[in-house]
Parts: C-alpha cells; structure tokens; sequence
C-alpha cells in the first residue's frame, strides 16, 4: 500500500533526523519524538543548516505518546524498540495512535541473531539469559547493557499481534 502525500508520520526515536528529512519532502505532516532533548535540538539544526522547514519534534516518552487516537498513517520506530523499558507498551501506544488502516514499521535487531551484537559488538550475546546479558558485556567489554532488550523474532511476533490484526516479517 502506497501511502498518500497527505498522510500524516510519526518516527519514534526521530534522532538526527534522517528519516524525517526524507519523509518531511513527500508528506503532509511528520513528527519526530525522542526521548532525549539534545538529539531534537541536533536535529533541528541539522534542518535549519540544509535550509529545509524543521518538522514537528516533540521530548516524549514512546510508551506514553501525547497524541489523540487514530492520528496517524504511519509509524516508524528504527533502532529504538530494544531501548524502549516497555516494549508492549511503546507497540500499544503506536497500535492508539494509528488510524484503523495505519501501518507499523519497526526495525529492529532479532536477539537470537548469528551476527555480532551491534549494541556490545560481542557474538552471542543474545543467547545468553536475559539476567546474564548485563554482566557478560560489563566483563567482556566493560560496557553498560542493562538498558538494552533485543526481542527475538517470535517475541516480537506475539507481542504485535496483542495490537496489531496483521503482520508481516521480514529478514535483512
């Protein structure tokens, strides 16, 4: 399904704003979010700097969206949900705010990938329990992890479907 140029965006964890420079050129209306204030302000200077009109960026957390129900065509979170503390509850929120013929796109990292994590830049960390993960990568890289939750690919599937009347998956 082609979406229309007056369909209206929402990118969750917009960052540096990538995805919403692209998107702001072909729809009516894109928001950005994120959580943290200072890549809003990088973003919106980044706009400012290429000449180009600085879309909507709002500070919000994604598990509590302040948007009215049924406002968007689409959603877009990209290298966000496996921050997320909620990830059910950021997947519900977007299922709130999508009109009834509204899609989701997520992009995320499966857990039980045979790649390196991108997150530890360490192999298997995935495969380890959920309870082991933080501590492996602290020994092994002496790095922060605690706050990162990759879901695998029947997890994400069931957690969806709990919003969503159909999916599709797909692989890189």
């Amino acid at each position: 399904e082609k979406l229309q140029k007056e369909s209206k965006i929402l990118e969750i964890g917009s960052g540096t704003g990538n995805f919403l420079a692209v998107a702001s050129a072909n729809h009516e209306q894109v928001i950005g979010i994120d959580i943290a204030m200072r890549w809003l302000h990088v973003s919106r200077r980044r706009f400012m700097d290429m000449g180009l009109p600085v879309p909507a960026l709002v500070c919000c957390c994604a598990e509590y969206l302040p948007f009215p129900d049924g406002m968007f065509d689409l959603a877009v979170t990209s290298a966000t949900l496996e921050f997320s503390r909620d990830q059910e509850r950021l997947i519900s929120e977007c299922a709130r705010c999508l009109k009834n013929s509204g899609l989701l796109y997520i992009n995320t990292v499966n857990r039980f990938s045979i790649a390196k994590d991108p997150y530890s830049y360490l192999w298997g960390v995935g495969f380890l329990p959920r309870a082991l993960q933080g501590r492996y990568v602290r020994w092994r890289r002496n790095a922060d992890y605690d706050n990162v939750k990759l879901l695998s690919f029947f997890e994400l599937k069931r957690i969806t479907a709990r919003h969503f009347t159909s999916g599709e998956f797909m692989l890189p």
